[in-house]
């Protein structure tokens, strides 16, 4: 083990953050997982990587299932994990991770809206002849230069909104037609 062998596993993908963890008390591969946003590989190369440079310690220990692996900072690990805690860098991978589940969060969100407006209408071009960026002619009485950038969004927010009120509108008439036979 050297000092390039560290400082090219600390330069790595999740090394840093898994250093905190196990230095924090998660030493088994799960609560890693469960801390550490990374893939289930890179962690698990990462971890083989800690322990042939001597970062870390594995032992195994029993449990009514079996055995455990349990990971443990060496001596080395643990001046390592000081530094990382003297310079508050410990802090800031807890902040990423926050800011990061609250993206991952907020995406899950965003996918079930466009989830659920797909299932309102289908695939056609919602502006129907509003401009494109394809050079597309509009149907505004004025030249599309003319139109402030907020008014345009209006106007939009307006076409698919009776877009998507006339494909109700539609499929509400042709639920009632199938009722009535």
């Amino acid at each position: 083990m050297s000092t390039a062998d560290i400082n090219d596993f600390l330069q790595r993908k999740g090394s840093v953050e898994i250093i905190v963890e196990i230095g924090s008390g998660s030493s088994t591969f799960q609560n890693i997982k469960k801390s550490v946003l990374v893939s289930s590989s890179t962690i698990s190369n990462r971890l083989k990587d800690g322990v042939e440079i001597e970062l870390f310690d594995v032992t195994h220990r029993p449990t009514e299932y079996g055995t455990q692996k349990r990971y443990e900072l060496t001596p080395i690990g643990n001046r390592v994990f000081e530094w990382i805690q003297e310079i508050d860098m410990d802090s800031a991978v807890r902040e990423l991770q926050r800011v990061q589940r609250k993206r991952d969060s907020k995406l899950d969100r965003l996918l079930d809206f466009v989830r659920r407006d797909m299932s309102l209408h289908d695939t056609e071009n919602i502006w129907g002849d509003f401009p494109s960026d394809d050079g597309v002619e509009n149907s505004f009485e004025e030249p599309i230069d003319e139109i402030e950038p907020e008014q345009l969004e209006e106007k939009r927010r307006k076409k698919r909104r009776e877009k998507l009120e006339n494909d109700l509108v539609g499929e509400m008439n042709l639920d009632e037609d199938t009722d009535e036979k």
